[in-house]
C-alpha cells in the first residue's frame, strides 16, 4: 500500500505459522512508531491502520500490489527486534 506521503504499508499475518515467530510477535511487538529509530511503525493486536481508499490531504492510500497476506519473514522480525532493549532477563527465541 502506498501512502499519500509516498511511504509504504506492508501487511503480515498476526498469527504466524512458526511458533517461535508467533511468540516473538505477541510478546515483543507493540503498537509503536520508530522501530529501529526510523519510520518503521508496527500495528499489532488492538492497533489499527488506514487502508485503500482512505484520503489524507486530498491524496489517497493506494494498493500497489494486491496479494495474499503472508507471515512476516523471520529475518525481518530479527532485524526489528535488534533495536529493542530487553531488560527482564528473557531471551528472544529464534
Amino acid at each position: 500500500m502506498r501512502t499519500p506521503s509516498g511511504g509504504y504499508h506492508y501487511y503480515f499475518n498476526y498469527e504466524a505459522a512458526c511458533e517461535a515467530d508467533r511468540w516473538r510477535i505477541a510478546n515483543y511487538f507493540t503498537n509503536s512508531t520508530k522501530y529501529r529509530a526510523k519510520g518503521f511503525d508496527i500495528r499489532t493486536k488492538g492497533g489499527y491502520v488506514v487502508g485503500a481508499g482512505s484520503r489524507v490531504g486530498g491524496k489517497e492510500y493506494e494498493v500497489v500490489k494486491n496479494t495474499d497476506i503472508g507471515d512476516m519473514p523471520s529475518t525481518l522480525i530479527d532485524w526489528l527486534l535488534a533495536s529493542i532493549s530487553i531488560t527482564d532477563g528473557q531471551t528472544v527465541p529464534k
